[in-house]
């Protein structure tokens, strides 16, 4: 990118994103060292980016610097403290999450917004997808019939299909479709789309979650909190690390390694014994 198109495309906002999707990666979770490197090189990340901008700012390109407000100290610790404090929610709480947001959805009088946040939630609570594979999503990939969703693009480019969970998934889905397909919509073949009438952004996404984590759970969750929760139910009643690597798309075996917490939990706690089929009996 040019200076013009850069400027384009960057804000203040869309940095914090970045800055956080790169503190946020598990990529180094097991290993303390490499957490320690994680952070210097965001640290120089910002130095970078407010260098550049001191440099756009004297060309009379931007009015002001917006990096040099910035408290990286406050955004690397705050990040920090929930990686290390939620990489995952407890059964329980997930349970309890779930019937919240779904009954926000039931009770919204048909609000499109309302739904779309909570077929987006849910969908991440009960397929484990990524933020960017939930925002692709496409209308035509959504099978009720048979209870599955066609075309997940994933990663590496790949396709793939998931389940539809029918308890909390399914209903909302199709309440959602319901008031979706009579939108106008210059993106008809995007399952969700923002209030510009153009499809979601994984941002967009984070920022569903963070919003209904905080106003539910009284803490911040991401995306990848849902995706490494979804993998601790899996395995919590009875799925074997080879199918959870299958259902999250993983490359490689030692993805599924920071999930070795599950010995753990089985050891001290009687665990519910099927949380999608029925957590209250």
């Amino acid at each position: 990118l040019d200076s013009e198109e850069f400027i384009k495309v960057i804000s203040k906002k869309s940095l914090l994103n970045y800055f956080e999707d790169i503190l946020c990666s598990n990529k180094y979770d097991n290993n303390v060292k490499l957490k320690g490197k994680l952070k210097r090189t965001v640290s120089k990340k910002i130095s970078s980016f407010s260098k550049f901008l001191d440099y756009l700012k004297r060309e009379g390109i931007v009015d002001k610097n917006y990096i040099r407000t910035l408290d990286r100290s406050e955004l690397i610790g705050k990040y920090e403290r929930s990686i290390e404090h939620k990489k995952y929610i407890d059964q329980k709480e997930l349970y309890n999450f779930t019937i919240r947001i779904f009954e926000i959805a039931n009770d919204s009088d048909k609000d499109l917004i309302i739904l779309r946040d909570v077929s987006i939630l849910l969908i991440l609570i009960f397929t484990g997808l990524r933020a960017s594979e939930v925002s692709n999503i496409k209308i035509p990939d959504i099978d009720l019939k048979n209870d599955k969703i066609d075309n997940i693009v994933r990663k590496r480019g790949k396709k793939s299909e998931v389940p539809i969970e029918t308890k909390f998934l399914k209903p909302i889905l199709k309440q959602y479709l319901e008031l979706r397909n009579h939108m106008d919509s210059e993106n008809i073949n995007n399952l969700f789309y923002n209030k510009a009438n153009k499809p979601i952004s994984r941002q967009l996404v984070y920022k569903i979650v963070i919003t209904y984590s905080l106003k539910f759970l009284g803490y911040r969750i991401y995306p990848h909190t849902l995706r490494h929760t979804f993998a601790t139910c899996l395995l919590l009643n009875g799925a074997t690390t080879a199918e959870v690597k299958k259902m999250l798309d993983h490359e490689n075996i030692s993805s599924t390694e920071i999930y070795e917490h599950v010995n753990e939990i089985k050891s001290k706690y009687n665990l519910i014994n099927n949380f999608y089929r029925d957590n209250n009996g």
